[in-house]
């Protein structure tokens, strides 16, 4: 929401701008994909519903797993980007 918010004011978006709007949708998605993955794990496992959601949400997968998607989806900018996204993907 508060991407949204920024995105209705008259600032210009330029390439980097636009890479970093797509970063942070990925990384959104990409961590939500991982945290309902275990939410599902703990229902397999036999947890009740409301457990599972507490345990998904505290412990989202392999304490690495996050950043390294992340270092993933910065790569991916970084390899098919031009001068000013791989400058932003380098960050």
């Amino acid at each position: 929401m508060i991407l949204l918010g920024f995105m209705a004011t008259p600032a210009r978006l330029d390439l980097p701008g636009i890479a970093g709007v797509i970063l942070t949708i990925g990384m959104g998605v990409d961590s939500n994909v991982l945290i309902f993955e275990r939410i599902r794990e703990e229902v397999r496992a036999g947890k009740a519903a409301a457990a599972a959601v507490d345990q998904g949400f505290a412990t989202p997968g392999s304490p690495s797993s996050i950043p390294t998607s992340h270092h993933r989806l910065r790569a991916i900018l970084f390899l098919f980007g031009t001068g000013p996204v791989k400058g932003f993907a380098s960050l």
